[in-house]
């Protein structure tokens, strides 16, 4: 079997090949793929590695889309269309229920539309799932303030099932 080994492009520093077959032999079509030498002298592709990049790449293209969906809330907010901000919301918290900037968009309309209660909840949800987030953890402090409800306690995470049951006890 005659072949002509033809770089198609370059990913991540791997060189993907492709073999094109100018003429077969019905030997050479016979031949298993380990034993013919125009196989062996290819370089293995790392599929796994090849596997990873592409997840990533996909993973990338999804958060890209997403937060091009909160830029157009964000758009939507700035015209004063509100409901249909909030419906744009919804439909990324069904995509992503745990993206922290999701609910603290949702928080920031409700306080613009002082719905106090509801903003507190967003912010908190904000917090929750982005503990670090310095924003929403000052909403919720001034939204707290302002509905004259108590901080929510921390509550410490047991760390062994008698810990727990201390607690029930209590």
């Amino acid at each position: 079997m005659v072949s002509i080994r033809k770089n198609i492009f370059i990913f991540f520093g791997l060189s993907i090949s492709l073999l094109s077959t100018q003429c077969a032999t019905k030997a050479a079509l016979d031949t298993p793929p380990a034993a013919s030498t125009a196989n062996a002298n290819q370089p293995q592709i790392d599929m796994a590695a090849l596997q990873k990049q592409n997840d990533f790449l996909r993973n990338s293209l999804i958060m890209n889309g997403a937060i091009d969906r909160l830029f157009e809330v964000q758009r939507l907010v700035r015209v004063g269309r509100t409901d249909d901000a909030l419906e744009s919301l919804k439909k990324l918290k069904e995509s992503f229920p745990t993206m922290s900037a999701v609910y603290e968009m949702e928080g920031g309309i409700y306080y613009l539309r002082h719905k106090l209660p509801e903003a507190l909840d967003d912010y908190r949800m904000a917090s929750r799932f982005s503990s670090n987030n310095a924003d929403a953890l000052k909403m919720i402090a001034l939204l707290e303030k302002a509905l004259g409800v108590k901080p929510q306690e921390e509550r410490k995470p047991a760390t062994k099932d008698t810990d727990v049951k201390k607690e029930e006890n209590k």
